[in-house]
């Protein structure tokens, strides 16, 4: 069972003030898993890890994530509503100066400010690089339905990529959008 350490503290009936004594003991323990490199690098969570690459405790038959267990070892009492956020953006980092405290919204923000979110090629789905990109935009006077077909796309795919709605990371020359005008004979 993965529950945040506040929340299994509180089940089983201990307080915070409680926790940080045991988070004292843990010192030794935390210490032997760490690997520090430089000063100011990040120091690499050495013991077991999840899925996604983040350091993992198990201590006293709970299991938590190894950096938000340093985090209140350094820092003390958290809510444990909120994230502990990497500053490096390297979930194996235990180090407590790359860690700050923020809420879902603030850990998205975090990740569109550095451009770390998924995009274009990145994403698992794509079908176009970004060369085929630059490709259809440079290919002024092709009717859309021709180029789609070229690439195994909608239309309005092209269009969408024409005119700079999407991919907008790639850059490249984007066409103007003109509107069809009818005209009366």
């Amino acid at each position: 069972m993965f529950v945040s350490w506040g929340v299994a503290m509180r089940m089983r009936g201990f307080g915070w003030c409680e926790w940080c004594g045991y988070l004292g003991e843990m010192g030794p323990f935390l210490h032997r898993r760490i690997r520090k490199r430089g000063y100011g690098g990040c120091w690499k969570w050495v013991g077991q890890r999840e899925k996604g690459g983040y350091g993992r405790i198990e201590y006293r038959g709970l299991r938590t994530h190894a950096h938000r267990v340093m985090y209140a070892y350094m820092y003390g009492v958290f809510d444990p509503e909120l994230l502990v956020c990497h500053k490096c953006d390297n979930p194996i980092c235990v180090r407590p100066t790359h860690l700050f405290l923020g809420t879902n919204d603030e850990n998205m923000a975090d990740m569109v400010r550095k451009e770390r979110q998924c995009r274009g090629e990145n994403i698992c789905t794509a079908r176009l690089t970004r060369d085929d990109v630059l490709l259809i935009r440079s290919l002024n006077g092709i009717m859309s339905k021709d180029i789609a077909k070229l690439f195994d796309i909608s239309p309005s795919e092209v269009s969408d990529i024409q005119l700079g709605k999407k991919w907008k990371h790639v850059g490249g020359l984007i066409r103007v959008s003109r509107k069809r005008r009818d005209v009366d004979a």
